[in-house]
C-alpha cells in the first residue's frame, strides 16, 4: 500500500502553476506546465502559447527536450521542482505547485462583491482584509499580503475543474493561487510564496 502511494506521488503528469512571490512579475503572466503523454505544455493561465514532445525518467527523475536535459524532484506530492544545470552547478531552479480540482461545499454567492479577512496559514504572520469583485468593471487599488496593486482588483475565476484567486487589470491575469476548497463563507488558498500551509479567508458579513 504504501508503495503505490509513494509511486503515485511521484506523478510528474498534470497541471502545475508556477510559483512567484506578489511583488515578482513573469512574461508571459501566470506560467501553467502540463506533462501529458510525453508531452509538455506551456499556458499563460488558459491558454497554450508551447507545446512540444519530452522524455520523461521516473527513476532518474530527467525530462529531456532536444539537447536539453532537466532534473526534477516532486515533494509531498504537490510541490515540484525543476533543476536546469550548467558546468555542474544549479542555473535555474522554479518551484511548482500541483492544480487539483476544487472541492465544492455549498459555496457562497460567486457572482457578488464579498470581502474576506484571513485566519490562517500565512508564515508571515500578516492578516488580509480582501474583496473579491464580481465584474472586471471600476477597478480600483488592492492592498494583498501588504502589496499594494494599482487599478487591479481581485476576482474568482474558474478553468476546469478549479477554481482560482486572480489579481486582473483590465482583463489582463497579472496572478493566479488555486483554490483548496471553497464553502459556504470561506475558502481555502494554496501556492502562495513564502506561505509553509493552504490559507484559509472568512466571509466577513455584514
Amino acid at each position: 500500500m504504501s508503495t503505490s502511494h509513494n509511486l503515485s506521488s511521484q506523478n510528474l503528469e498534470g497541471k502545475w502553476l508556477l510559483v512567484v512571490d506578489e511583488t515578482t512579475y513573469t512574461v508571459p503572466s501566470c506560467i501553467i506546465l502540463e506533462y501529458e503523454n510525453n508531452t509538455e505544455r506551456v499556458y499563460e493561465f488558459n491558454k497554450v502559447i508551447n507545446e512540444f514532445p519530452v522524455e520523461i525518467d521516473s527513476l532518474k527523475k530527467t525530462i529531456k527536450k532536444d539537447s536539453q536535459t532537466e532534473f526534477y524532484r516532486i515533494i509531498d506530492n504537490n510541490c515540484l521542482e525543476i533543476i536546469t544545470e550548467e558546468n555542474g552547478s544549479t542555473k535555474y531552479n522554479p518551484r511548482f505547485v500541483r492544480i487539483t480540482p476544487t472541492v465544492l461545499l455549498n459555496p457562497f454567492d460567486l457572482t457578488k462583491t464579498l470581502s474576506f479577512k484571513e485566519i490562517s496559514g500565512n508564515s508571515k504572520n500578516i492578516k488580509d482584509t480582501i474583496t473579491i469583485n464580481k465584474s472586471d468593471l471600476s477597478p480600483r487599488a488592492k492592498t494583498f499580503s501588504n502589496y499594494k496593486f494599482e487599478d487591479s482588483f481581485l476576482k474568482i475565476v474558474s478553468w476546469q475543474n478549479t477554481y482560482f484567486l486572480a489579481l486582473k487589470k483590465g482583463k489582463k491575469y497579472q496572478k493566479i493561487w488555486p483554490l483548496q476548497e471553497i464553502g459556504e463563507d470561506y475558502f481555502i488558498l494554496y501556492g502562495k510564496a513564502n506561505a509553509k500551509a493552504p490559507i484559509k479567508y472568512m466571509l466577513i458579513k455584514n
